[in-house]
């Protein structure tokens, strides 16, 4: 696998979206920082959010993350996770319900692009999108194995 997720990553993620203003509604998303074999994750715990990168020459809309340079402090209203406003293809925990009213769309000629359809796809069925306060999960961008 070239993913690996922190100690405790589900009781972590249940209690992020128990946070969020409706739970049933909400996705936490990000694209996770990465991590060098052999070690399993980065030292950096820094959250990372989605933000528009631009468009690519065929008027793709790319995605990109980046990391927060603060851990975000506990708000009034007890939630810390991050407003973002797309939705990463590789990480995504929301209710089982999400899944059902909204599938990942098929667009098998298409690696760049979906992940702006499919956040589109959820926003419009009424879905929001928080990064979480601290990393989850730590991704091996590298191909050198």
């Amino acid at each position: 696998s070239h993913m690996r997720f922190r100690e405790g990553w589900d009781d972590y993620l249940v209690a992020r979206i128990l946070r969020c203003p409706d739970p049933r509604r909400a996705v936490i998303t990000a694209y996770p920082p990465g991590y060098e074999l052999p070690h399993g994750r980065a030292a950096d715990a820094r959250p990372t959010v989605l933000v528009p990168g631009g468009f690519d020459d065929s008027g793709v809309l790319r995605v990109r993350g980046r990391a927060l340079r603060t851990v975000p402090k506990l708000g009034p209203d007890g939630n810390d996770n991050v407003p973002v406003p797309l939705c990463a293809a590789g990480f995504n925990f929301c209710a089982g319900e999400c899944g059902e009213k909204v599938s990942y769309p098929e667009m098998p000629h298409l690696f760049f692009g979906e992940e702006a359809a499919y956040a589109a796809m959820l926003y419009t069925h009424g879905y929001d999108f928080f990064a979480p306060p601290r990393s989850v999960l730590y991704h091996l961008w590298s191909r050198k194995h």
